[in-house]
């Protein structure tokens, strides 16, 4: 799995601590039912799990998800950040998600 985060998106994740021994987490999950199921991605910071797969992007930040999310972000990755609409993540096929949020 390989991540790369924008200098404005390592700006950003700059504002929050990631302690040693936690990733970056990037998730992704089914909300909602029938027709009206979406599949929402979402940011965290969290201890890796056994079976995670963890990265290091190449600006010195742990990454983090889960082998179901890999399925759908990909093996490559990126997450920006824009101005007004806040992290942007895509692969090297599609944008998969524009305002990306944190997840407490």
């Amino acid at each position: 799995m390989v991540v790369r985060i924008s200098e404005k998106a390592y700006q950003q994740l700059a504002q929050v601590q990631i302690p040693g021994g936690r990733a970056l987490r990037i998730s992704a999950e089914f909300e909602g039912e029938g027709c009206a199921c979406n599949l929402m991605y979402h940011l965290s910071v969290d201890v890796p799990a056994a079976e995670d797969i963890v990265s290091t992007a190449e600006v010195g930040v742990p990454v983090v998800m889960s082998r179901s999310t890999i399925e759908w972000v990909g093996e490559h990755a990126s997450l920006d950040y824009l101005d007004n609409v806040g992290f942007v993540l895509a692969n090297p096929e599609q944008t998969l998600a524009y305002g990306v949020k944190f997840r407490k």
